[in-house]
Parts: structure tokens; C-alpha cells; sequence
């Protein structure tokens, strides 16, 4: 795209790149001390509670914590079941060792910081191609976009498995350009990393790698004769494949994490593909990704053109994979993060490049730079005031507290569960702030007839001293489990952000309740 050289504004361009970067580093600390359960909070705890064992298992302590409080913590962070590698976990211990406490800020910082690295990775990719226009609207959606500002502070490990995922894509894209050791290597281990963190990335960077290499090398004969292509394959696969034979045949750990993943029968549902664009419009925005795919059909570089042709065919691949997760859970569209920056660099180039000869001819060549620039500080703004509001839009801060308390005064003792609870985070708060757990209520009675439905509710309140809701908006959507409660509980305390009822697991219910106000 020589053409683009238009559009290039020189010093002004790279401090609208640096100024774009400074901005999505500052958006990213805003309510820092807020704890993790602004977004996906039963993830992030998952996360936080096997870091927290780790770190207890190596000799860490607690302020605060007897050693009772520590062995339970211990205890229920090994108890935790894995799927990926606990890779953000283990290195979050060893960020609590030197700071002496769990701080749960540090594996936000740390989540931030390998986002940001992945900046650096993307930059490589637009480099050289794509005019200073183009890298400011890839380097915008990446680092402003308000999902992907929520998604890098979270204690997951997404942010690590993008920037790497990213820096592979890089290294791939030298690799089709000059066919070198040194890119064919780099690409291994950053592909071979990524797979490990996240094992479903294996569909998009798998089949990226696939189209490159048979763009590159121009028949399968060829590709299989190369010793850099196995290289790259077997270091792509070989990290993530010795963890899951290990977990699921030898060991043993894995297995029942795999079962109910893969729901092939959706595939057949109109709802299933509702669903799934419904996941990326709320992610990214559908006229987002529409221009974003407009923009990876006008890449002219063959090389570059398949890499990201295959990883959109890989992405297709992992939500047929994954389709009950791919339609219900909105961060399973953080690997579009590549796809959608670069596409979209180069849509706002192609677009800029357009205006720059129209421009051009009418002796105006400053006017579509002008508008294009313009359109996409317009677009960082209002980017920047929709994350900010929505970080501050919830104060998370007396939740630990809230947890600690309800835990010594309604389930005093750490081996029974005494609790049902109706939980935003599925009682992950109550497990790490209060180290108990609680029997999760589901909502499934609802759509049953009264009878069966007083039956379920009776059964599973059986034995069980109160019921919690803290999802107050699941809470009133549910009128069955409110009658019931009123019926047979008492309704014990009342707070914002939280409901708790004692339950009566007598024969006879009560003649009266004064329960009406919840």
C-alpha cells in the first residue's frame, strides 16, 4: 500500500500512537483498588483462590490470618479445579511472596502490563504497511475499547494469551516475508506459549499457521519437507498436548473438567448462532467487525492476507468447538482482539487512502487526513468517557467485608454448608473472603409445575439453615422461590446488595411472616 504514504503525518503520527497508549494504560488504573468482581467475578476468584493457595502452600501469610484461617485458604485453593495451566496464578504467588500479602491489585497490574506489552506486538504487525492513520484506529480499538479495558484488568488469563498470541502472529508474518530460523523459532515459542496459556487459541493460531504455511511454501509437499514448519508445528502443539495427556490420562485432573464442554447438538439451534453474534456485537459492535473484515479483504501482502485469513476460518473453528461457551460467555471473543485491531487499521487506511486521492486532486490533500484523523479521535472519545463511566458505574469495595461477616454469623463452621445461595459470582466471594462454601440455587423451578417446584425447593433447602441472594436482579426475576421464601423463612437481615432469610425446615409453616417488603 504505497499509496498510504499520504496519510502519513510524521512526528505527529507517532504522538498520536504514543498519546494513544499513554491514554489506554491511564484508563486501565482507574478504580484500581476496586476488588475483581466487576466483571466476571466467579472467574476472576477462581483465579485469585488457586494464587492464593499457592502462595499459602509456599509459607505466605495473611494479616490478620491465624493458621487455622490460612490452612482453610490453602486447602480451597488446591480444591480448585484447573482446565488451562494456572500460569497468571503462579506467577501472581510470586508477586504476593515479595509484596507479603495477597494483594489482589497485583495480578490486576499484572494482567494490565501484558496487555499493554501486546501494544509493542501489534505495533510490529502495522509497521512498515500501514500508514500512521491505520496504526492509530488498530492502536485505538485495542487500547480503548471499553471490553477489551475490562477484560485486561481482569485476573484471568486472556491478557497474557493475547499479547502472546499476538507476538506470534508478528513473527509469523516475518517468517512468510524472509522464511528465516530466527522467525520460524520465535513464532514457535510464541505460538507454543499461547496454545499453553490458553489451549483453545490451538484453533485460530493453528489454522493461521496452517494457511501461512501453505501460502508460503505453495503445496503440502513442500511444507512437510520443511524442517522449519515442523519446528513451528510441534512447538504450537507440543506444550498444551503433554498438559492434557498428562491431566486427563495419566493424572487424572482434567477430566471432569472436560465434560459438558462440547455441546455439538447446537449447532443445529438458530438460537446457537443468535447467540454467538449477539456475544460479538456486545463485545466489539457488529458495523465494528463488519469494517474490520472489510479491511482484512483488502490486505494486498499475500503472506499477511492468509495468516489472518486463517485465523478467522481457526476462530470460526473454536466457536463450533466451544458453542455452548462461544454464545454465553462475552470474554470467549477476546481472540477476535488481533483480528479486529489490524482489520480495522486497515479499513480506516483503505478509507483514508480514498479521501487522500480525492483530496489530492482537487489540490486539498490535507482535508480527508483531516477527516479521517478526526473521525477516529472522535471515535477514542467517546471510548474513553463510555470505560470511565462504566468503571466507576459500581463500588466493590465493602463486598469483603460483607463476605467476612455473613460467613462468622450464618455458617460458623467450615466443614457443613449451611447456605444456599443466589450469588452474582456464584458464592465465589463467599468462598475466598469468607472461606465457606454455599449450595448455588439456580433458578431451574420457575418453568415447573407448583407442585414439583415446592418439592425441588424443599429438597434443596433441606438440611440447610439459610438462604443468601446477593444477584438481586436473578433474585426478583423469580417470583416461585420468593413465595416460597416467604412461606418458609424469616427474613433476617437486609442490606444493599444483600438479602438473608432463615429457613424453617419444619413440617409446619409458619401461620404468619412479615416478609412482604423484600
Amino acid at each position: 500500500m504505497n499509496e498510504t504514504r499520504h496519510l502519513s503525518i510524521g512526528r505527529s503520527g507517532r504522538a498520536a500512537l504514543i498519546l494513544i497508549f499513554l491514554i489506554g494504560a491511564a484508563l486501565r488504573f482507574l478504580d484500581f483498588s476496586n476488588p475483581p468482581l466487576d466483571f466476571h467475578p466467579a472467574r476472576q476468584l477462581h483465579s485469585a483462590l488457586i494464587a492464593r493457595g499457592f502462595y499459602l502452600a509456599d509459607g505466605g501469610t495473611l494479616p490478620g490470618w491465624g493458621a487455622a484461617e490460612r490452612d482453610e485458604a490453602r486447602i480451597r485453593g488446591e480444591q480448585e479445579l484447573w482446565i488451562e495451566p494456572p500460569v497468571m496464578e503462579y506467577i501472581s504467588a510470586k508477586l504476593y511472596a515479595l509484596a507479603g500479602d495477597a494483594d489482589l491489585r497485583l495480578p490486576r497490574a499484572l494482567a494490565i502490563l501484558f496487555w499493554l506489552i501486546g501494544a509493542a506486538g501489534l505495533n510490529r504487525i502495522c509497521r512498515g504497511w500501514l500508514s500512521d492513520v491505520g496504526r492509530a484506529a488498530a492502536f485505538a480499538l485495542y487500547l480503548l475499547l471499553p471490553y477489551g479495558v475490562l477484560v485486561s484488568r481482569s485476573f484471568q488469563p486472556e491478557a497474557l494469551m493475547t499479547a502472546l498470541t499476538i507476538f506470534a502472529l508478528a513473527m509469523l508474518g516475518d517468517w512468510t516475508e524472509r522464511r528465516s530460523w530466527g522467525a520460524a523459532i520465535l513464532t514457535a515459542v510464541f505460538a507454543g506459549a499461547a496454545v499453553y496459556v490458553k489451549q483453545v487459541m490451538i484453533f485460530p493460531i493453528g489454522f493461521a499457521l496452517g494457511f501461512a504455511v501453505l501460502s508460503t511454501c505453495g503445496s503440502i509437499r513442500k511444507a512437510f519437507a520443511s524442517a522449519q514448519v515442523w519446528l513451528m508445528a510441534l512447538m504450537t502443539v507440543g506444550p498444551a498436548a503433554a498438559y492434557n495427556v498428562w491431566g486427563v490420562w495419566i493424572d487424572g485432573f482434567l477430566r471432569q473438567q472436560y465434560q459438558g464442554r462440547f455441546v455439538f447438538s447446537e449447532w443445529f439451534s438458530v438460537g446457537f448462532y443468535i447467540r454467538w453474534l449477539r456475544e460479538i456485537d456486545a463485545v466489539f459492535g457488529v458495523g465494528l467487525i463488519a469494517a474490520a473484515l472489510i479491511g482484512l479483504a483488502l490486505i494486498r501482502r499475500p503472506g499477511l492476507r492468509w495468516i489472518w485469513v486463517g485465523y478467522l476460518v481457526g476462530y470460526a473453528a473454536y466457536g463450533f468447538a466451544l458453542p455452548h461457551h462461544i454464545g454465553t460467555h462475552d470474554y470467549y471473543q477476546t481472540p477476535l482482539f488481533p483480528l479486529a485491531s489490524v482489520g480495522l487499521g486497515v479499513f480506516a487506511d483503505s478509507v483514508g487512502t480514498v479521501a487522500a486521492r480525492i483530496e489530492r486532486a482537487r489540490g486539498r490533500d490535507w482535508l480527508g487526513r483531516t477527516m479521517i484523523a478526526g473521525a477516529i479521535a472522535l471515535g477514542c472519545g467517546w471510548m474513553i468517557v463510555d470505560t470511565a463511566t462504566r468503571l466507576g458505574r459500581t463500588d466493590f469495595r465493602d463486598a469483603p467485608e460483607r463476605y467476612r461477616r455473613i460467613a462468622e454469623r450464618y455458617d460458623p463452621y467450615p466443614n457443613q454448608i449451611n447456605i444456599v445461595g443466589l450469588m452474582d459470582d456464584y458464592g465465589a466471594g463467599l468462598m475466598y473472603w469468607g472461606l465457606r462454601t454455599a449450595m448455588i440455587w439456580d433458578g431451574s423451578v420457575e418453568a415447573l409445575p407448583a407442585a414439583e417446584a415446592d418439592r425441588v425447593l424443599r429438597e434443596t433447602m433441606n438440611n440447610r439453615q439459610y438462604f443468601i441472594a446477593t444477584d438481586m436482579e436473578r433474585f426478583y426475576q423469580q417470583p416461585r422461590l420468593q413465595q416460597w421464601l416467604q412461606a418458609h423463612g424469616e427474613l433476617m437481615e437486609r442490606e444493599e446488595g444483600a438479602l438473608v432469610f432463615r429457613i424453617d425446615n419444619g413440617d409446619d409453616a409458619p401461620e404468619e411472616r412479615t416478609n412482604e417488603a423484600f
